[in-house]
């Protein structure tokens, strides 16, 4: 499986999962996967949302290097939950994928950018203990100047998150946001905005799909295409 339309074709079988319905599922056009199932597209903005609706790791669809299955099984992001840790192997220090772009917008919310192919793919130059890390390229200036328009958030899926840590927080409902770990209690994340102008958060643990610290920030100069 050389090829994201390799993968994305392989998973839909797995899954009995007609490129419609995949595309319902990770809300995105149906022509945009054909595309990318063809081969026409080698990228998307929607690799997110695509490898949550395939259940499978993100990094997995777009490289191909890192493990399929990571803190999840075949029904799923059930089992990710605060304090996953799951030990892998790195095939590449130092370089870390870029999966994705997100426009930072009101409250801190992340929305994916359907982009044209070919501007936000490739790899940042990052140092990272956690050979899964990922990265996503931000839009915006809402949350200056902590974050900066065009930097990437460097995701650790492995690592396990503490009070205090920001992280990656990826709702059912399709909100993508970064946010301070504040604590967890009573199937309760509590969340702290990065931007003191806007109010804490809290969300049962049952309704969060992802959440995974963030091990960095990269410059705009450390992205390299694939």
């Amino acid at each position: 499986m050389n090829t994201l339309a390799d993968r994305m074709n392989v998973r839909m079988t797995e899954l009995s999962l007609t490129q419609e319905e995949l595309a319902k599922l990770a809300n995105v056009s149906q022509s945009a996967i054909h595309k990318l199932c063809s081969g026409k597209a080698k990228q998307s903005r929607k690799l997110l949302e695509i490898a949550a609706a395939l259940k499978v790791q993100p990094q997995w669809l777009a490289t191909g290097d890192f493990p399929k299955y990571l803190g999840m099984d075949e029904s799923g992001y059930e089992n990710i939950h605060v304090g996953l840790r799951v030990p892998v192997t790195s095939k590449k220090p130092n370089r870390v994928p870029v999966v994705g772009t997100a426009q930072l917008g009101d409250d801190g919310y992340w929305a994916e950018i359907d982009a044209p192919v070919g501007d936000g793919d490739g790899f940042v130059k990052f140092e990272s203990s956690d050979a899964n890390a990922y990265a996503v390229r931000c839009r915006g200036a809402s949350m200056m100047p902590r974050i900066r328009d065009g930097e990437f958030v460097i995701l650790e899926p492995n690592r396990n998150p503490i009070p205090g840590d920001d992280v990656l927080v990826r709702h059912r409902d399709g909100r993508v946001m970064v946010k301070r770990f504040l604590y967890e209690r009573d199937g309760m994340i509590h969340l702290l905005s990065i931007n003191e102008a806007y109010p804490p958060h809290a969300f049962p643990l049952q309704e969060v799909e992802l959440f995974h610290p963030v091990g960095g920030i990269s410059m705009k100069s450390y992205w390299t295409p694939i």
